[in-house]
């Protein structure tokens, strides 16, 4: 459930790399394209159960003066905490979908 609800939570995100055996998601690049500023999501999974420790998420931040002139940085925790808290969420709500299927 932890793989599903990452993937329906960043689906407004073209994928980079996607390998449910090696438990990691990895977006590309994302934002506006006339905008100086883009994002980049990495999800690990470091268990499959459904549990705050079970899921890192990682982000990072690309700030372009020109094309060539770019720096890219850790994002700040006010933007993975909440995309951490929207997967975990959603894999509740999948969780008792599986569950009153059942």
């Amino acid at each position: 459930v932890l793989w599903r609800a990452s993937l329906d939570t960043i689906s407004f995100m073209p994928l980079s790399n996607v390998s449910y055996s090696g438990g990691i998601i990895t977006t590309d690049w994302y934002g506006n394209k006339n905008g100086k500023e883009q994002i980049k999501i990495n999800i690990r999974f470091l268990s499959d159960k459904l549990e705050t420790a079970s899921v890192v998420v990682t982000g990072f931040k690309k700030t372009c003066i020109v094309s060539d002139d770019c720096t890219i940085k850790p994002t700040e925790y006010n933007i993975n905490q909440p995309i951490k808290e929207k997967i975990l969420l959603k894999a509740r709500e999948l969780s008792l979908q599986d569950k009153a299927k059942k």
